[in-house]
């Protein structure tokens, strides 16, 4: 199979649509077609697509509006995705993580780990963690 670029726009143009983000409302064939038949539509257009369908409301319109505004710093931003800083140990890291996960697991907010016996904060590993 091979790339068919009509489906790609059209389904490219259905992940334009801000109503249709907002609600979550996708026509059958946008949902039928990367999952039946991924070889006709564009590994991008596929990457998009997921991050606007997998992950709720919040998500795909957070990740909508970073994409955008890379190509348009000037651009107006519609919301923020709310963050939430937990506190944890190095010595039960994995048994908290755990309870952690189960408790914000159904909320929309984006976690911020931090260790009570470490100084920074943030994503990634920081020099003084080794």
């Amino acid at each position: 199979m091979c790339i068919r670029d009509s489906l790609t726009a059209k389904l490219h143009q259905q992940l334009q649509d801000c109503i249709t983000l907002c609600s979550q409302a996708w026509p059958q064939w946008c949902l039928s077609l990367p999952e039946y038949l991924p070889p006709v539509i564009a590994p991008d257009e596929r990457y998009t697509f997921f991050f606007r369908t997998a992950f709720g409301v919040s998500r795909a319109v957070h990740f909508t509006q970073e994409h955008e505004l890379a190509n348009d710093p000037q651009r107006f931003r519609m919301g923020q995705l709310r963050s939430c800083k937990v506190t944890l140990s190095r010595a039960n890291a994995g048994d908290e993580a755990v309870e952690i996960l189960k408790q914000h697991s159904s909320r929309p907010d984006k976690l911020v780990f931090e260790y009570s016996d470490a100084a920074s904060v943030g994503s990634g590993v920081h020099q003084d963690f080794f």
